[in-house]
């Protein structure tokens, strides 16, 4: 026979056995770059392999605590929080670990560490006083105006008709205003 030549493809070649393989992370939710996620969402992670799960850590910036459930063989981790995600926040999450095989997590499809920002809840007025389409309220009584979170007062208006001169007052760690009429 003909002695074997150089041809198209490596010779000789490697490969990596799956089971050799280290793990990566396949997917994320919230995915990252992912804007007005819920406050209560929880945080999964999807392994290529399954995970050593007593290995796996994970840090959360800013901190909250997050307690673990796996699945599916242990190669998703998803975690729940008591505490809600602050509104209008930036959070970044991390992990790290070994699979099942001995191999550290590595580099994958998607990013470890990842970010998401939580959803901005829109303030709203929870309460006035005198309540609306009240009738003969006393020209010197106090307006009281409750909202559902602290407010920037700065950005706070009012308009009154007939015009009206009134001194503000803000309390309850700025979550309630108090227009008292000028005489």
């Amino acid at each position: 026979g003909n002695n074997l030549v150089s041809g198209p493809v490596p010779n000789p070649w490697s490969f990596t056995s799956y089971s050799c393989a280290p793990p990566v992370i396949t997917s994320t939710s919230p995915i990252d770059g992912a804007t007005n996620v819920p406050l209560d969402a929880p945080i999964t992670a999807t392994f290529s392999k399954p995970m050593d799960t007593a290995t796996v850590a994970w840090t959360i910036t800013p901190p909250i605590t997050l307690t673990p459930a796996w699945s599916a063989g242990d190669t998703i981790v998803t975690f729940s929080h008591a505490t809600p995600f602050q509104e209008c926040t930036v959070y970044t999450v991390q992990i790290s670990g070994v699979g099942v095989n001995g191999q550290p997590i590595q580099p994958g499809p998607v990013p470890n560490p990842w970010s998401f920002t939580t959803v901005c809840v829109n303030p709203v007025i929870l309460s006035t006083v005198p309540p609306d389409g009240a009738i003969d309220v006393v020209v010197t009584a106090p307006i009281v105006v409750t909202f559902s979170e602290g407010m920037d007062t700065a950005t706070v208006t009012w308009t009154f008709t007939p015009l009206a001169t009134v001194n503000p007052s803000w309390s309850g760690g700025d979550t309630v205003l108090t227009l008292q009429p000028s005489p």
